[in-house]
């Protein structure tokens, strides 16, 4: 039975941070080296070479990678492949920079057959290397982690990338010329070999011996016998071509026919590389959740259109239109970029294979990496002088026109795409769903910021803005969250839940809230309220006989976010059961963000219940809201003294202009009802409290008997329409001012009594309009039906001509 490779936590840990130093240094050291980037561009046309030439460099540097195969036929007889791959490492970076002698030792007219074989030699050291380096890689990298470690590293090659180019371009700006490339060129020799050093430190895994090794054809078979590897392969080398035939023109093209300096160049690439920090954070957590072919699906059709925005490009407006296209490239590409490696390192088998399978997938892709270059200088060549004109001050080159073929030829991997097999993928439909939802660019910042910080309270804060970023996304994380060391962390993780809007919290949180030895209970509770989700409806009515106190508090307030008529029965019934003073006032609370009538009178009796002033505010409050006042009682009482009494002053002058204009009141009760509230506004202004009382309580009692003697609601129902809320408010006020010991309240007696009156008032102002506008519709509806009776009686004058 084949060994799993063992590595103990310490040695996982102290090696996956000597890559991240690996990958900082071989992001600069790219800058330099990359055949098809500016600096190697512009040292290639410098030395005077086309762009055909500089293709065909590309196609050689991509041709080394044939060597891979045979690099595990050497490997199999390697003893120490750790030392093995830092040696042949140092002999890469040595060939290949050295290509910046050139101009001193090789005459003009064969200097681009040495710059070849040099670029061939020293990139076949490194693909020598490759494939032992790939499969070491693969082995230290815990398969739970991988997406979202490749993608952090993906950062730190891209941040060392974004700091190196700029700094080159700039240095080159500065310092032209041969001088200006041996000084980068040495700068590169010495992070490559920094780069190979970092892997001194790390652990080499222990391989079981091989009985036999493998022949070439056996290498390269095994994978292609693999059928999921071999869908995947085909699609990535179709793509890659696609890609390959015209990179190598981004930077001639930038170069030479934009006429851009090298810092600026430097700059739009950073653009690029910037929006690609941003991207593998997001992306690398997306594609642990959902796959990597969804990820694929979603941004093979945009990156299929980023070569043909390319020939928008002109002298005069590119500062304008590639800033752009090189956000949309970052974005996307480094979506593809964290999908395309875990899916295939999922597909490799386990140890001593990966060598055989990552040879493999270098071979054919250095395959396609050669012919595609060399099929783009082929073309470029005999496209030189292709130019078409679109418009009198547009036109299109060589160069444009060979990426429109680049983007027509992505449709291949577009449709291949479908064959691809990746077992943990969901639907892209479904990945699309959950990217709309909510703001992901939110999640993925406090996602990252979650993993990074080990403060409490800052771990606490990106929790919760986790959940009120809405994203799908979150939900995961705020789960595992759940079981954080820290209260705060766990409290803020069950609210973020909440937050979600997710179904997929629900089951969670009623296990939270089930779980008696939880501390997040009530947080659970409350979190299931705003998910309104109908299986957290039960569990939370259960949690109403719990004996905490604040458990059952939660709950109640939770059913009054989720409302419904069932709910509200169901509250009204707990409201009903023998007094609890402890649950009574969110029971009140709730009914009343229902509008349900019928706890008016029993609210008002309960009011001596309690000494607590703000209690008593609070349930005033919920009275005045159950009326239809929303919060103006609470907004009422925020006012200072004098703002309270002239706010009150012109609540009762609204009041009586009202009462004049409404004609639901016969004209003895107006006149009444209208002298009643004179009196009272004098007494109000003159400060005299009990005959304020006295005229609120006759104007109530006067209103009340004229109202259930016209054909109204003459009942209080639960449902809070406009007739019931008058008579309501008309009650509340007599119920109020019968209370024995109502001089223990005086404070808002005035203010609650007065939102009352008030508010009943209003009411009746709008079912004034409301029966008026009836009547109105009638009277129309009448009329147009009187011409069409006349129509059709006998002998009618509205008889056509032809009848008479």
């Amino acid at each position: 039975m084949e060994e799993k490779p063992k590595f103990s936590k310490r040695q996982t840990i102290k090696g996956l941070h000597h890559f991240l130093y690996l990958g900082a240094f071989w992001g600069a050291y790219a800058q330099i080296a990359a055949v098809t980037g500016p600096i190697f561009t512009g040292f290639a046309l410098w030395l005077k070479l086309t762009e055909a030439h500089i293709a065909t460099l590309a196609s050689v540097a991509a041709l080394a990678g044939l060597i891979q195969p045979f690099s595990v036929l050497l490997s199999s007889r390697v003893r120490d492949k750790k030392r093995f791959i830092i040696a042949v490492g140092f002999l890469e970076i040595t060939l290949v920079m050295s290509v910046v002698t050139i101009p001193l030792f090789v005459p003009s007219g064969i200097r681009m057959p040495v710059l070849m074989a040099m670029v061939l030699l020293g990139t076949m050291m490194g693909h020598t290397a490759s494939p032992i380096f790939s499969g070491w890689f693969a082995t230290l990298i815990p398969e739970n982690i991988r997406a979202r470690y490749l993608s952090k590293r993906m950062i730190v090659v891209t941040i060392a990338s974004i700091v190196v180019g700029y700094g080159a371009g700039k240095f080159l700006d500065l310092v032209s010329g041969y001088r200006g490339f041996c000084v980068l060129f040495s700068f590169g020799f010495l992070t490559g070999i920094a780069g190979y050093l970092t892997l001194l430190g790390v652990a080499f895994h222990k391989q079981a011996e091989k009985p036999r090794t493998p022949g070439l054809l056996q290498i390269l078979g095994t994978s292609l016998r693999n059928r999921k590897f071999a869908v995947f392969l085909l699609f990535y080398a179709s793509w890659y071509f696609s890609v390959a035939m015209v990179m190598p023109f981004y930077s001639v093209f930038m170069l030479k026919t934009l006429s851009i300096s090298f810092s600026t160049v430097a700059i739009l690439n950073s653009l690029s590389l910037i929006m690609q920090i941003v991207g593998y954070r997001f992306w690398g957590g997306i594609v642990d959740r959902y796959g990597s072919k969804p990820v694929l699906q979603v941004l093979m059709i945009p990156q299929m259109i980023i070569p043909a925005l390319w020939i928008l490009n002109t002298p005069t407006n590119y500062l304008f239109v590639l800033p752009a296209i090189m956000i949309v490239s970052g974005l996307i590409g480094s979506g593809l970029a964290s999908a395309v490696s875990p899916l295939l390192f999922a597909l490799l088998p386990e140890q001593e294979e990966k060598e055989t399978y990552f040879a493999s997938w270098a071979f054919f892709n250095s395959i396609v990496g050669a012919l595609a270059p060399a099929i783009g200088g082929v073309l470029v060549s005999r496209l030189q002088p292709a130019h078409i004109q679109i418009a009198p001050s547009f036109g299109i080159g060589h160069l444009q026109i060979m990426f429109l073929i680049s983007s027509a030829l992505m449709i291949v991997p577009n449709l291949l795409l479908k064959k691809v097999i990746d077992i943990k993928a969901s639907t892209p439909g479904y990945l699309l769903g959950q990217l709309r939802r909510g703001n992901p660019l939110t999640f993925a910042y406090n996602f990252y910021l979650f993993g990074r910080t080990e403060k409490e309270s800052k771990r606490a804060q990106a929790a919760r803005a986790m959940g009120r970023s809405k994203s799908p996304m979150a939900v995961e994380r705020l789960v595992a969250a759940l079981d954080d060391p820290s209260p705060e962390v766990r409290s803020q993780a069950a609210k973020g839940l909440g937050e979600t809007k997710n179904a997929d919290a629900v089951a969670p949180l009623i296990e939270e809230l089930h779980d008696e030895e939880s501390d997040i209970r009530s947080e659970a509770a409350e979190a299931l309220g705003k998910l309104r989700h109908p299986h957290g409806i039960d569990p939370l009515f259960t949690a109403l006989n719990d004996p905490d106190r604040r458990i059952r508090i939660s709950a109640i307030r939770a059913l009054a976010v989720i409302g419904g008529p069932e709910v509200r029965e169901r509250l009204f019934q707990a409201f009903s059961d023998p007094f609890d003073r402890l649950t009574f006032p969110a029971l009140v609370d709730a009914l009343s963000r229902m509008g349900d009538l019928r706890i008016i009178q029993p609210t008002v009796e309960k009011l001596q219940s309690y000494r607590s002033p703000v209690i008593r505010l609070q349930l005033l409050n919920a009275l005045c809201r159950t009326l239809g006042a929303k919060n103006r009682f609470y907004k009422l009482l925020s006012l200072d003294e004098l703002e309270r009494t002239d706010r009150i002053h012109r609540l009762l002058d609204q009041s009586r202009k009202r009462l004049s204009s409404t004609r639901l009141l016969d004209a003895d009760t107006k006149a009444e009802a209208l002298r009643h509230i004179d009196s009272l506004t004098r007494h109000f202004d003159l400060e005299e409290g009990a005959e304020v009382m006295q005229r609120l309580g006759a104007i109530a009692k006067r209103l009340e008997q004229a109202w259930m003697e016209s054909p109204h609601v003459p009942a209080i129902p639960s449902d809070p329409t406009p007739d019931a809320r008058i008579q309501a408010g008309l009650q509340a006020v007599q119920a109020f001012l019968l209370l024995e010991a109502r001089e223990e309240i005086v404070q808002e007696q005035e203010i609650f009594l007065t939102m009352c009156l008030a508010q009943a008032v209003e009411l009746m102002e709008h079912a004034d309009k409301a029966q008026k506008n009836q009547k109105n519709a009638a009277r129309k509806n009448t009329e147009r039906q009187r011409p069409e009776a006349r129509s059709q009686r006998p002998g009618s004058r509205g008889r056509p001509k032809t009848e008479r």
